[in-house]
């Protein structure tokens, strides 16, 4: 799939891309009857560009010394090959005949392949580019592990010429991958690596030469020496090795942090998914090359199974986690065997297939842990104490409402985070925060535990709920408080420690108490380094405002501060040890310059981490509070304590200078800058004077007249730093007490008399009695005044008709007519929210997606989008991204051309965001601001350009679903979705940050208006839609809305008749269906009231006991969803319905009940005696049944009407014997995820069973004995995901005799399927089902017979994908007769059927070999090739021939003694005392 890491990539595969989407154009358009256009030039000159290509791809091969890219770039330079002749044979094909069906499927088939080949050949290249880098790096890394042995200057010399070009390399091949990178994140740390590479290589060399002068010298401090260059070698280690991991990135996704849990998980398994297929033919290649694409597949499995136990239940967490590291310890082992050579080795290939199996396994507890997060319903807590408020406030609002713990988990986090806190805090500080969160902590478990015993919604709950949120924000404050008065108090001066440090080292030999002096200082370094670092990690986990970034690198610099000081100690140890050494000298200045870049660093991020205006406040209030230390020093007479509070003071205005000319650089406008700047001007005119006053006073503390012009000058210097705070964070007005607010206009008022007029003022009541008992109002009289007369005030409606007929009075005057130019401007319509009817419901987690489009909407639907362009184009953003989720998965005529389209149109959109984005960040006078916001809207344009890529790409694949390249296009996209999506809403956040500086200043373009929510319900729809979710389904009439309540609504508010019934048209509401889902009801104990609803979903709702008869009313209803809740019991009338005249009627109009995911261990024999006739679907999947008694038996069995039963994990090891035999109308039968080992006898009972589901259940050898029963109805059988499934045996499936569909998939250790596995024998006659659809992929199956069917054209659906299949003559007929058939079907799926055995055959496919015509090779008995063995043969022969005459002709020489070598005759012993004697080497015999 197409990959867009790189510029030059994207900038290759996106006019690839358009012309792809042209052809894909074109086919559409010729799918409404138009001719196609001849292509033959087009297809020529992209003919011999591939040309072009395959010829260089393959020089590269041949000159590449790289193994990974001679293994995998092959294969793609044959799939363009393939591409350009699927492209040629159209164009031939459609110049024949412009209107051909199968040249336009070749023609999208063979522009697809172009596409994604060259995207494979770009990567290979790019990846073998990387690993060149990676090779260098890997060099110096090597140097520098040879760095602790080298002990003389040669050495070193030679150590420097060896490790500068690599160095210089490294960095410019880094910095030019940096700028090709399209991921700026992954830029920027090694942009980051390489500054600190360059930092630490020449203090590490200066650390290796001190080491050799003290070790040449052979005096003390070779141990100090020794640590400074482990350190700063381990040091750039790390940094290299960060380098590494970020070269090889290709993908990045934006922070998850806003979706929904369960999607996240679905994500990964669809990942672990994708990636299944590539390493299992890795596991299957002994001559796999370490570090290929199969390898990196299975290392990104474990890696996204581990991201998957992060998020699931802790129990799966434990399991996946010991699968993981089993897997990673394995695939270790595997990988050193093939690197040394030994692939192929017994060891080996049961290390392979132990990895599979260890594969097979890990998938299935992925599934098993996501299932059971979908079923617990449990959502991750938010990364920051932000989020966590947020999460927690949110449940605080409806204590009763079961949010699965989230709350209170949230809680438990942010307590947590407050004792990390407190730990770094003084005495008082440290106990009042330590209290806080013991309260905290306190009332949270007693609110859990109200909770938990069903009372959430009880007064009791709702005081400690408040309580509780009112501690919570005084914990927050405190927090806060901390965060800034650690940062005004521990980095008030970080010039002074080192400073002293300094002093010390460089004191002179024989300066007295030397080495004391240096001890004290290095410890006050120290300890100084202690708190900075401790003070750091407390702003990440607390004060960094839920920037992560912010955090993370506030992290860091804790970590270097913490481990650089001791060795800068070291250094300085040095030094004082040798104060006559060049090196010491230098190396100490270069370890002290890192030491003081490095606090200013972690100083200014706690600063940036930390409120300008909170941090002047905190400082202001720690000069009062030294001022007053002061005052007691003047007191007492103590001078020395008046200098230190004095010169506290002097630092914390310094520190509040330095604050301000942070603001000041930071900002543009100048009037704001004018501002500090005067205020900062006042300081810096005020501290000298303070000073100068309070050495007078230290020098005579009984100087009245110097303490009071000390008093003064710190006044002053008081009210210049209040100045500078109000300069940077301006004071807002306070807010009016509303206790002094008076509503009544006071007696002396004139304003509605002025308004009226005093005729109509005094107005009386007209009397038509004519009796003159009538007193004018006066508006001197007390009491409130009205404009009106007392007619027009009154609630007797017959006085407004006195008035008329009285003309004592004159009429009030007549308004004046509109002017002349016409009438008013009419007002604009309100907006309204029609264009947002899809995101009127929650998306499901299997819409990636809509997810994606939902969140940017529910985002930006806040705003206004009159006078705000940003907002109108990010919500078109959404509607079109909603669009396109519908186009991905859709098949329809003129998909594809839509799905091009839209995906054009997104990226429209997104130009038009980022342009105004970027326009608006020119407009911001806050330069933090200003580049936060360039930052989030420069991706926008590059994933948009890949969104179309990859739309382009889904687009060739439509028509071919379910393909492993469609299953991976279709997750690049969505990933790809989601990253837009949510690179819109920073930016979205971001440019509203903006826009407020630009207000306050220019009244900039974009007008920021939050949106009042507005009911415009009318009289015949429900209130519901007041409190909840409503839509109207196609075809409904708008007062019959399907209603979601889920999580909204508190219980007690359920059987409110008011939501019910119309009291004006005296019927009840029409609602088509209503979700009460997550809203803690825990016992149904009242009658629900009277409805026409016809779906109620009550799930998740931790129901334990529903009284009889609740749902009586509910005459219309027709499913009823119980799911998931903790019902044990179910009484005998709880579906009762209502009670007329002594007689119990029925629910006579319910279909489906769903009562699985509860606690039932068996059930009444009664409980289904009210709807026994009218069930059609019940459900009991996940409850704990194990085995059925009697009075569960007679329970299922009394439902005559039965048509489908899920009883899919309720741990069963059988059926009862006879239980399928009452019930007559059952069609379908879950079976999935019990106990099973064999088929269940009472299946041959059935009456109309047609689909049966046995999916994972721990069957080993299904034979004919623990097979299939006659059952002649059966036509749809699923026989997948048995992990222990090893063989299928013959005649075991022989009494499905009318079997249509037949799934055997995903049974990783089956290796064998009997070609009489379906057949039956009948008489003299041999008799095969008529299977029109048959999946047996992704299994271990290595041979397939074509007696398995009688007739495989038959077959409408065909997959045999996923299996080892073995490319021997045995398999022969599937090239020769299923082939054929299989492309017919389906000719993308026929081309993945790859050979995974013998070894020259695993680079091919079976369409390889069906297109060439070839006649595949035989095996032997032991799987070897017979025709193989002529040569060793020959060899043999010409061996024997050879030996014989050899043989013969040594035999000969020994008889006759030839040459002296083989006489052993008495003579020749004899001769041996003639020869003379040889001397040894000293001279004698």
């Amino acid at each position: 799939m197409p990959v867009f890491h790189t510029k030059t990539i994207e900038s290759i595969l996106e006019p690839v891309a358009q012309q792809v989407s042209r052809l894909v154009i074109l086919h559409e358009e010729a799918e409404d009857g138009n001719a196609m256009p001849d292509l033959e030039m087009p297809v020529k000159v992209v003919s011999n560009a591939v040309s072009n290509l395959v010829k260089v791809g393959r020089e590269t091969i041949n000159s590449s010394e790289d193994p990974i890219l001679r293994q995998d770039m092959p294969s793609a330079l044959v799939r363009v090959e393939k591409s350009a002749k699927l492209l040629e044979e159209a164009s031939g094909m459609l110049k024949n005949d412009p209107y051909s069906g199968p040249a336009r499927k070749r023609l999208i088939e063979g522009s697809g392949g172009i596409l994604q080949a060259t995207s494979a050949l770009l990567l290979c290249f790019d990846e073998s580019e990387v690993r060149k880098i990676i090779r260098e790096c890997n060099r110096v890394l090597d140097y520098l592990a040879v760095a602790e042995v080298i002990e003389n200057m040669e050495e070193l010399v030679q150590f420097l010429r060896d490790l500068s070009p690599c160095l210089s390399k490294v960095s410019r091949e880094v910095s030019a991958r940096e700028q090709e990178l399209t991921h700026q994140v992954h830029a920027e740390i090694l942009i980051r690596c390489l500054e600190q590479v360059k930092t630490l290589a020449p203090i590490l060399i200066c650390s290796m030469k001190i080491y050799i002068h003290i070790v040449s010298q052979g005096g003390k401090g070779v141990e100090e020496a020794a640590e400074n260059r482990n350190y700063l070698a381990a040091r750039m280690s790390d940094e290299f090795n960060e380098i590494i991991r970020v070269l090889q990135l290709t993908s990045y996704d934006e922070e998850q942090s806003d979706l929904d849990n369960l999607t996240v998980l679905k994500k990964l398994q669809n990942a672990i998914q994708n990636k299944i297929n590539a390493a299992s033919d890795w596991l299957l290649d002994p001559k796999a090359v370490k570090g290929g694409i199969g390898e990196k597949s299975l290392r990104q499995i474990i890696d996204a199974a581990q991201k998957v136990a992060e998020r699931c239940l802790p129990q799966d967490a434990h399991n996946i986690n010991k699968m993981c590291s089993e897997l990673t310890t394995m695939t270790d082992a595997l990988c050193e065997l093939r690197q040394d050579g030994k692939g192929a080795s017994p060891q080996a290939e049961a290390l392979a297939r132990g990895i599979k199996d260890k594969l097979g396994e890990l998938q299935q507890g992925v599934l098993n842990a996501v299932v059971a997060v979908d079923k617990a319903g449990l959502q991750q807590t938010a990364h920051t104490v932000q989020g966590r408020l947020e999460q927690a406030r949110k449940w605080l609002s409806n204590p009763g409402q079961d949010d699965k713990g989230l709350g209170q988990r949230a809680i438990a986090l942010i307590v947590e985070e407050g004792r990390k806190v407190a730990d770094g805090l003084p005495g008082v500080q440290k106990a009042e925060v330590t209290q806080l969160c013991d309260e905290v902590d306190g009332l949270s478990r007693q609110l859990t535990d109200l909770c938990h015993q069903g009372k959430g919604s009880t007064p009791q709950a709702q005081e400690s709920a408040r309580r509780l949120s009112q501690k919570l924000h005084e914990l927050k404050e405190k927090i806060n408080q901390a965060v800034v008065n650690r940062v005004v108090e521990d980095f008030i001066d970080i010039v002074t420690p080192l400073k002293l440090f300094t002093d010390a080292v460089m004191a002179p030999e024989g300066t007295p108490n030397r080495d004391q002096n240096f001890s004290e200082k290095a410890t006050g370094l120290q300890n100084f380094s202690n708190r900075a670092a401790k003070t750091a990690k407390m702003v990440a986990a607390g004060g960094s405002g839920g920037n992560k970034k912010l955090a993370e690198a506030l992290q860091s610099a804790a970590g270097q501060v913490d481990s650089l000081t001791p060795q800068l100690i070291s250094a300085g140890s040095i030094r004082l040890t040798y104060p006559q050494s060049k090196a010491a000298e230098e190396h100490f200045e270069n370890l002290k310059q890192q030491y003081s870049n490095l606090l200013t660093r972690t100083r200014n991020l706690c600063d940036e981490a930390t409120d300008s205006g909170d941090f002047i406040k905190s400082s202001e209030e720690q000069m009062r509070k030294h001022t007053f230390l002061c005052e007691e020093a003047i007191k007492n007479k103590q001078p020395q304590k008046m200098v230190d509070n004095t010169s506290a003071i002097a630092r914390l205005a310094n520190r509040v200078l330095l604050v301000a000319k942070q603001e000041s650089d930071n900002s543009e406008d100048p009037n704001f800058i004018d501002e500090i700047n005067n205020a900062t001007d006042y300081v810096q005119n005020s501290l000298p004077q303070m000073v100068h006053d309070a050495k007078a006073v230290a020098m005579s503390p009984t100087d009245h007249a110097a303490i009071s012009r000390w008093r003064e000058s710190n006044k002053a210097l008081l009210s210049a730093v209040s100045q500078v705070r109000k300069a940077v964070q301006p004071e807002l007005p306070p807010l009016p007490d509303i206790s002094n607010l008076n509503l009544e206009p006071t007696p002396q008022s004139t304003y509605f008399i002025d308004k009226v007029g005093e005729p109509l003022r005094n107005t009386p009541t007209p009397n038509i009695d004519g009796v003159d008992n009538l007193r004018p109002i006066s508006p001197q009289q007390g009491g409130r005044v009205s404009p009106l007369p007392k007619w027009a005030r009154g609630d007797n409606s017959d006085l407004l008709c006195q008035e008329l007929i009285s003309n004592s009075e004159q009429a009030p005057p007549r308004p004046p007519l509109p002017a002349a130019d016409g009438a008013p401007m009419r007002p604009p319509p309100p907006e309204t929210d029609d264009e947002d009817e899809m995101f009127r419901t929650a998306p499901s987690s299997n819409q990636p997606i809509m997810v994606a489009a939902h969140n940017l909407h529910r985002e930006v639907r806040q705003w206004s989008a009159k006078d705000n362009e940003l907002i109108a184009a990010a919500k078109k953003m959404a509607l079109l991204m909603a669009k396109l989720s519908d186009l991905v998965h859709n098949d329809d005529k003129g998909s594809k051309r839509e799905l091009i389209a839209t995906a054009k149109a997104i990226a429209d959109a997104s130009a038009e965001v980022t342009r105004i984005a970027k326009q608006l960040a020119r407009e911001c006078t806050d330069k933090r601001i200003r580049t936060n916001l360039l930052q989030v809207c420069e991706r926008i344009p590059t994933i948009a350009t890949q969104l179309k890529i990859l739309s382009t790409v889904k687009a060739t694949m439509l028509g071919a679903q379910g393909s492993e390249e469609d299953r991976e296009a279709t997750e690049m996209l969505e990933g790809n979705a989601q990253n837009l999506m949510q690179s819109v809403k920073e930016t979205v956040r971001a440019a509203e940050g903006a826009s407020i500086k630009i207000l306050s200043q220019t009244q900039g373009r974009l007008r920021w208006v939050r949106r009042q929510p507005c009911y415009s319900l009318s009289d015949d729809v429900t209130p519901f839609c007041k409190l909840c979710s409503c839509t109207v389904a196609t075809g409904n009439a708008p007062s019959n809305p399907d209603v979601n309540c889920s999580s909204n609504i508190v219980r007690s508010v359920v059987y409110d008749q008011e939501l019910w019934f119309n009291n004006v048209t005296n019927n009840s509401y029409d609602i088509a269906s209503l979700s009460l889902q997550n809203i803690d009801l825990a016992v149904l104990s009242e009658l629900f009231p009277v409805s026409n609803l016809t779906v109620l979903d009550l799930s998740y709702n931790r129901i334990e006991n529903i009284s009889n008869g609740v749902f009586a009313n509910l005459e219309a209803m027709e499913e009823l969803i119980l799911s998931n809740n903790k019902l044990r019991i179910i009484g005998p009338d709880v579906f009762r319905g209502i009670r007329l005249e002594g007689y119990d009627y029925p629910l006579r109009s319910l279909r489906i009940l769903r009562l699985d995911g509860n606690e039932l261990h068996t059930l009444n024999p009664d409980v289904f005696q009210h709807i026994d006739r009218e069930i059609t679907v019940l459900s009991l999947a996940y409850n704990p049944f194990k085995v059925f008694d009697q009075q569960t038996i007679i329970a299922i069995t009394s439902i005559v009407t039965l048509e489908e039963l899920d009883l899919s994990y309720t741990q069963l090891v059988d059926l009862p014997q006879y239980f399928l035999h009452t019930p007559q109308y059952l069609r379908k039968l879950d079976l999935t995820g019990n106990q099973m080992t064999k088929i269940p006898e009472t299946l041959e009972d059935s009456h109309a069973l047609e689909e049966l589901i046995m999916d994972n259940n721990p069957i080993v050898n299904l034979t004919k004995e623990t097979g299939f029963p006659i059952v002649p109805t059966l036509k749809k059988l699923h026989f997948c995901n048995m992990r222990v499934l090893e063989e299928i045996c013959q005649y075991s499936m022989s009494g499905l005799e009318n079997l249509e569909e037949l799934y055997i998939e995903n049974n990783y250790a089956l290796s064998s399927v009997h070609f009489n596995t379906l057949v039956r024998m009948d008489a003299d006659n041999t008799v095969w089902p008529r299977v029109k659809k048959l999946s047996i992929r992704n299994n271990k199956l290595t041979h397939f017979s074509s007696a398995f069917l009688a007739k495989w054209d038959y077959l409408v659906e065909l997959d045999l994908r996923g299996n080892s299949w073995t490319c021997e003559c045995e398999n022969q007929w599937m090239i020769e007769e299923l082939m054929p058939i299989y492309v017919g079907l389906n000719v993308t799926q026929a081309r993945e059927i790859k050979c995974a055995a013998p070894i020259e055959m695993e680079t091919q496919t079976m369409y390889d070999i069906y297109e060439r015509k070839s006649v595949m090779g035989c095996l032997d008995l032991y799987g070897n090739q017979p025709e193989r063995d002529g040569t060793i043969l020959i060899g043999i022969l010409i061996g024997v021939l050879l030996c014989i005459p050899m043989a013969l002709f040594i035999l000969y020489a020994y008889q006759r003694n030839w040459f002296g070598i083989f006489d052993n005759s008495p003579a020749a012993y004899s001769r041996q005392f003639y020869r003379a004697p040889s001397l040894g080497d000293d001279g004698h015999l």
